[in-house]
C-alpha cells in the first residue's frame, strides 16, 4: 500500500492510496470546511475474490478526506494557540517593563523632590542663623553704645558735680 500526502500551507492536500489489484475502483472524494479542501483520490485493485465495491471505497475516501480536514483544523488551531501565547507573553513583558520604568521614575522624582526640600530647609536654617547672629550682634552693639553713653553721661555729671563742689 502506498500513501502520499502533500500539504501547501493549508490550501491543498492530495492523498493517494493504492494497492496492486486485478479489479480497479477509482473514486475521488472531496471534503471542504472553513476554506479548506481535502481531496482523496483512491485507487484500489485487489486479487481478493471479493473486492471492495465502489461505494465502499468512496465511503473510505470520504472519511479520509474529512479526517484530513479535521487534522488541518487541529494544526491551524495549534498555530493560533502558539501565536496567542507568544502575543500574551510579549504583552505581559512589555507591561511589566513599563510598570517598572514608571515605578523607578516615580522613585527618582520623589528622591529628587526630597533632596530639593532638604536643601531648601538647610538654606532656610542657614538664613535664620545668620539673621539671628546679625540681630544679636546689632543688639549687643546697641547695648554697648547705650552703656558707653550712660557711663559717659555719669562721668560727665560726676565731673560737673565735683567741679561745682570744688568751685564753691
Amino acid at each position: 500500500m502506498y500513501y502520499h500526502l502533500r500539504h501547501h500551507f493549508i490550501t491543498s492536500i492530495e492523498t493517494t492510496i493504492s494497492t496492486t489489484n486485478v479489479n480497479t475502483i477509482t473514486p475521488i472524494s472531496t471534503a471542504t470546511g472553513n476554506n479548506i479542501t481535502a481531496t482523496i483520490s483512491t485507487t484500489r485493485t485487489d486479487i481478493n475474490p471479493l473486492p471492495l465495491t465502489y461505494s465502499q471505497v468512496d465511503a473510505f475516501s470520504q472519511r479520509s478526506a474529512k479526517i484530513l480536514v479535521y487534522s488541518i483544523y487541529g494544526a491551524a488551531a495549534a498555530e493560533v494557540v502558539v501565536v496567542v501565547v507568544v502575543v500574551i507573553v510579549v504583552v505581559v513583558v512589555v507591561v511589566v517593563v513599563v510598570v517598572v520604568v514608571i515605578i523607578v521614575g516615580v522613585v527618582v522624582v520623589v528622591v529628587e523632590v526630597a533632596v530639593v526640600v532638604v536643601l531648601i530647609v538647610v538654606v532656610m536654617l542657614v538664613v535664620v542663623v545668620v539673621v539671628v547672629v546679625v540681630v544679636v550682634v546689632v543688639v549687643v552693639k546697641v547695648v554697648v553704645v547705650v552703656a558707653v553713653v550712660i557711663v559717659e553721661v555719669v562721668v560727665v555729671a560726676a565731673a560737673a558735680i565735683t567741679v561745682s563742689v570744688l568751685w564753691v
